[in-house]
């Protein structure tokens, strides 16, 4: 008897792609991706669980594939050309990361989790710029990323468009070379080796096994019963009959017999638990296509019913509009012939020349209260002008725009509407001339007041001109004299230095002439060997005083 030990659950780290074609296609993968179309398999109750990380301000996914080949430096795509590939990204819906709930099944909530961080990670580095939408969708029963890529290689193609293409000359657009079997392959490999830490695997190498889309599931659920009982009935074993070993055999030729024999054995049970296994397969997606039709016939059902309900709320509403709008409508006809009566009535005493006083001073309130209206209007336009220049010397432009483009504007149009009002009155036509007039006389007096400034402006910058010219010459003048001065200080300082050393000389030669006549002579003989004695006869005032010899 064969016994076989279940194998414990390996979840898988599961991503694959869609590639579109068309600009249509674009719209119509955003449109479920932001579920602003009806999404069957979704939950709207955990729609607030979904986060986009990249394309926040929700644009037009077909406007950053454009922005983005634009960047590159890419024109017209070539027809039939992918324009974009959906990258969805998620793990097997048994893996522990979901950390479901025990009761109702249904995942935590991943946002803030390692794993979206090292996800959201992982796909920047594998696509670089060419990721321009990168959304978590947790409405559904395993929560997934959806990526738009944008399948640009070469020069400006973003990290993973580098890879392999030493002899690229520039970026292209191309997710044949981007996503073919062996880059997929590798990306398959390299995103596996990511989610290591969380216990997620990469699925077997080269596999053949081909993925149901949600359709095909589906339709597995339109089987007969007829067709799928057989599948679910009991595995009848088939024994398998050990030959008999020929006698002849002994030794190293038994040990062969004996393998060979092992061989068989292990073939044939591989060839029946494969059958096993590929109807116990077929029953279990024929199985979660019924639990997930039944459940979307369950969410079919309350969407059907709340769209009735509220198609009949619109209804109701609608009808009480219409019957409203009749009543309006009702009102107003009655209100015209009113008036129409009225006004007939009007016509008929104005034919008889009776015209009647109340109406006629009614007639006579309405043209004074528009002449009023009109002489309030008219200046207003002028004063903002005023106020916008006196704006624009402040510096203020930010009034100024409000002022000339906004309130200029508006100020002009009521004036020109109760213009159009009073006008068709001569007393009316007489106030616009009459403002009109006034409104050319301050004219000619702004305009005389103005040249009047301009001319008093002219007159102070004249005389103003005056005195500076007036203090040039001053101080022309006062640089001449103070030269002057100069000139006559060192004048006389040459004059009193020449009258100094005539004194100075007249003195050397009376001093010269005064000297006695043997000091002369001495000074003419020095050689002589005696030395000339003066004696003075002066009184001495003591005996005993020496007498000084010279």
């Amino acid at each position: 008897m064969l016994t076989t030990t279940p194998a414990a659950h390996v979840a898988h780290a599961i991503i694959r792609i869609e590639k579109i074609k068309t600009r249509q296609g674009i719209g119509q993968r955003q449109a479920h991706n932001d579920r602003s179309k009806y999404t069957p398999n979704a939950d709207e109750s955990r729609s607030h669980l979904n986060q986009e990380y990249l394309n926040t301000e929700n644009q037009a996914i077909v406007k950053l594939v454009d922005k983005r080949m634009e960047a590159a430096g890419l024109g017209k795509p070539k027809e039939g050309a992918v324009l974009c590939v959906e990258v969805l990204i998620t793990a097997g819906p048994k893996a522990e990361i979901w950390q479901r709930d025990k009761q109702t099944g249904e995942a935590a909530d991943m946002r803030g989790s390692e794993w979206e961080k090292e996800t959201l990670a992982w796909a920047k580095r594998e696509w670089g710029d060419n990721l321009v939408a990168m959304k978590l969708h947790q409405d559904e029963k395993t929560p997934h990323f959806q990526c738009f890529v944008v399948p640009i290689l070469g020069k400006g193609g973003g990290l993973a468009g580098e890879v392999n293409l030493e002899n690229s000359k520039g970026a292209r657009l191309s997710a044949r070379d981007m996503f073919s079997p062996q880059t997929l392959s590798q990306l398959q490999t390299d995103f596996a080796e990511a989610m290591q830490p969380f216990g997620l695997e990469r699925g077997i190498k080269g596999s053949r096994a081909e993925h149901k889309t949600m359709r095909q599931m589906y339709a597995l659920g339109g089987e007969k019963a007829a067709e799928i009982a057989p599948l679910v009935e009991p595995i009848e074993p088939q024994p398998f009959v050990l030959a008999t070993p020929p006698r002849s055999l002994f030794g190293k030729g038994l040990e062969e017999w004996r393998a060979k024999q092992q061989e068989e054995i292990n073939a044939e049970i591989a060839r029946q638990v494969e059958a096993a296994n590929k109807r116990l397969g077929t029953v279990g997606a024929v199985a979660v296509a019924a639990s997930g039709a039944a459940e979307e016939s369950e969410r079919s059902r309350t969407w059907a019913g709340d769209s009735l309900q509220k198609a009949d709320a619109a209804r109701n509403e609608a009808k009480n509009a219409q019957d409203e709008v009749k009543k309006e409508a009702s009102q107003a006809q009655a209100e015209r012939e009113r008036h129409a009566a009225e006004l007939d009535k009007v016509l008929l005493q104005v034919a008889q020349g009776a015209l009647p006083a109340d109406l006629l001073q009614r007639g006579q309130d309405l043209v004074a209260q528009q002449m009023d209206d009109l002489r309030q209007a008219w200046p207003v336009p002028a004063a903002l002008r005023v106020q916008a220049e006196q704006a624009e010397k402040a510096g203020d432009y930010g009034l100024v725009a409000e002022l000339r483009y906004g309130k200029v504007l508006e100020a002009e149009q009521q004036v020109a509407l109760c213009r159009e009002q009073v006008q068709v009155t001569p007393a009316g036509r007489a106030l616009i001339a009459e403002l009109e007039e006034a409104d050319r006389k301050a004219l000619a007096e702004a305009q005389k007041q103005v040249e009047a400034q301009q001319a008093a402006e002219t007159r102070e910058k004249e005389r103003v001109a005056e005195q500076e010219r007036l203090a040039r010459e001053q101080a022309a003048e006062q640089a001449r004299a103070q030269r002057a001065a100069q000139e006559q200080a060192v004048q006389e300082e040459e004059a009193r230095k020449t009258q100094q050393a005539a004194t100075d000389a007249a003195a050397a030669k009376n001093e010269t002439a005064e000297r006695p006549q043997d000091a002369g002579s001495w000074e003419q003989n020095p050689q002589a060997g005696a030395f000339p004695t003066q004696i003075i006869d002066q009184p001495s005032q003591d005996k005993d005083e020496e007498i000084d010899w010279y």
